[in-house]
């Protein structure tokens, strides 16, 4: 009787031991299952930057009030999946683009209302457009080191 009660305890002690493992492997690959749901999420802030960059490097200064908006739920999808130095950077882009819209309509307006004021406007504008979209590549490569395997 004795010896079917070691029995048992050794037996119940491998079914621990095999749980345990199974339990640890299945700990692996719940954390490789968040890397890449983590991974997707980010390339999705990726891929929204980049539209957004694309439609500014092709509008120029007369960026759409709509594509500044989609712009803006990126911006706040961002805040999840970075750290908040890039959620910050992320924001100003946004900030200064709503500025850029309102550099084009105060240009819009001077080309009717002020001609002579136009063309300092249309430079302010321009080197306003140019300096946003070279900070888009900016953060775009700071985004890229979030997504590097292994960096996550």
């Amino acid at each position: 009787m004795e010896e079917a009660a070691t029995l048992i305890s050794l037996l119940s002690a491998l079914v621990a031991i095999l749980a345990a493992i199974y339990a640890k492997r299945q700990v692996k690959a719940a954390v490789a299952a968040n890397q890449i749901s983590l991974h997707a999420s980010r390339m999705e802030v990726l891929d929204g930057l980049s539209r957004f960059r694309v439609h500014l490097t092709a509008r120029g200064a007369a960026i759409t009030e709509e594509e500044v908006w989609k712009f803006a739920e990126v911006v706040e999808r961002s805040d999840f999946y970075f750290p908040e130095p890039v959620y910050k950077k992320m924001n100003d882009l946004h900030e200064r683009s709503l500025k850029l819209m309102a550099f084009h309509e105060s240009w819009q307006e001077a080309k009717v209302s002020e001609p002579a004021k136009a063309p300092s406007l249309a430079k302010q504008k321009q080197d306003f457009m140019r300096e946003l979209r070279d900070d888009c590549y900016k953060v775009t490569d700071e985004i890229k080191k979030y997504l590097r395997v292994g960096a996550a």
